[in-house]
């Protein structure tokens, strides 16, 4: 129970980060990790490398359909999929990390009334530009191209933390609270009911894959409607 709680704070530090930044350019790491980095840093980070620079690979010429995002979204799971070994919840997790799409965002400090730039990633601008062009955008069903890349952590996240906690309302409250805390630092899209959406959206992908380990992004995107 201590490892899934101190997995559950760091996803909630990482949801907190993915609120929206006025800079983008902003956050993940698409190259392939050296030497020194797969012996010191946690598998974690260096499956997440991985799966970043996959995301690369699959370059920026994706057409204007829903249909060809979501295929796009399939693609990185299953990649996910192969880099974790098989594992779908440890796909999750690197899902959520590589498809963050910002590299820096200004987070203001209540109180003292500081406006501070906060880091999300050690990538450099080219490397993330290929990422982000990279990622695929139309994850809803009124998402309009380019527009809801800042999405995806949201539903990948949320199917994560659906495998932790096995309750769809209880992740739409975490999302909810969330949603609140960026209001407090005056992020950039606090309170935006599209990442409420995502983040149901994502908690029944989680409840899918409870049923059946094979299960698609695509399935739950395409059938179900956001907060049903």
């Amino acid at each position: 129970m201590t490892r899934r709680a101190a997995g559950v704070l760091l996803f909630l530090l990482l949801c907190a980060s993915t609120a929206g930044a006025q800079d983008r350019p902003d956050a993940g790491d698409g190259r392939v990790p050296g030497l020194a980095e797969r012996l010191f840093l946690p598998h974690v980070f260096t499956d997440v490398y991985a799966l970043r620079a996959a995301i690369v690979d699959l370059g920026d010429s994706l057409p204007d359909t829903r249909a060809a995002h979501l295929e796009r979204i399939d693609r990185i799971y299953l990649e996910a999929v192969r880099i974790a070994e098989g594992d779908p919840m440890h796909a999750l997790l690197l899902c959520s990390f590589a498809t963050l799409p910002y590299w820096k965002f200004p987070a203001y400090v209540p109180l003292a009334g500081w406006v501070i730039t906060m880091p999300v990633s050690t990538e450099s601008h080219a490397d993330f530009i290929a990422r982000l062009s990279a990622l695929p955008s139309m994850l809803l069903a009124d998402s309009r191209p380019g527009q809801d890349r800042d999405k995806l952590p949201h539903f990948f996240g949320s199917a994560w933390l659906h495998c932790v906690l096995r309750s769809r309302p209880l992740v739409d409250l975490i999302g909810r609270l969330i949603e609140a805390a960026e209001s407090v630092f005056k992020l950039e899209g606090a309170r935006d009911p599209r990442d409420l959406d995502a983040g149901w959206l994502g908690a029944a992908f989680g409840d899918a894959l409870g049923d059946d380990e094979d299960a698609l992004p695509s399935r739950v995107l395409c059938s179900q409607r956001p907060r049903e």
